[in-house]
């Protein structure tokens, strides 16, 4: 009867003996009994496998977690990457848009004819002013519009190409021209009022306001 009672008091303290709870006296209890009773060392046994087996899974269960959240992280962050990347490509596809729009939007280049004179250079400059008080004029003689060609073509890498002219030679090949840098809706009343003028070969302009639609029909032409 004492030994049966005494393995059911080690029976109640064996899975706090296997956690390492108990107090020093209990542990001492109970190492004390396991060693001659083979009855609660087998429970013992089972009770530290048992412990050993719900560790292993809990970990098997953290690493399987872990890894999700890896997977997920990664997915998350390619997500990322892609969207931040489309931004990107958009704000800077923009961004060349505004430029682009801003150099060359609000320019007209009027084409003068050989045959015009000092007077009428100087009536069409009048009459851009009147139209535009702040318009910005630039005279571009043929010997500049030649030296404009050669540097276009070295910009571009085509060398051989801006060996080939000759300021002297090819000069007769383009025409004087007037640059004005004006106010967007400007450009139409301007052009109008220079279509009088009998020394005006042609001009070129843009009248688009949207930016977008101007840099669309600047990739067309």
């Amino acid at each position: 009867m004492e030994i049966k009672n005494k393995c059911d008091i080690v029976s109640d303290l064996l899975l706090g003996y296997a956690d390492g709870v108990l107090t020093d006296t209990s542990k001492e209890f109970v190492s004390s009994h396991i060693q001659t009773c083979d009855k609660c060392k087998e429970k013992l046994s089972n009770i530290v496998s048992d412990i050993k087996a719900e560790k292993e899974d809990s970990q098997e269960l953290e690493i399987d977690y872990l890894k999700n959240v890896r997977k997920k992280i990664t997915k998350k962050n390619k997500f990322i990457i892609i969207i931040g990347s489309i931004l990107m490509l958009v704000v800077t596809l923009n961004i060349m848009i505004f430029i682009n729009y801003n150099m060359n939007a609000n320019k007209i280049e009027v084409f003068l004819k050989d045959s015009i004179t000092e007077e009428e250079m100087k009536e069409i400059k009048n009459a851009i002013l009147m139209q535009d008080s702040k318009a910005e004029i630039t005279y571009i003689s043929p010997e500049d519009a030649v030296k404009n060609a050669i540097q276009t073509f070295e910009n571009a890498g085509y060398l051989e190409a801006a060996n080939g002219f000759n300021i002297e030679r090819d000069k007769s090949r383009f025409p004087a021209s007037y640059k004005i840098k004006t106010k967007v809706e400007n450009i139409e009343k301007i052009e109008h009022v220079l279509m009088s003028f009998e020394g005006i070969r042609t001009m070129r302009s843009s009248t688009i306001i949207d930016p977008y639609l101007f840099f669309i029909n600047r990739l067309s032409i």
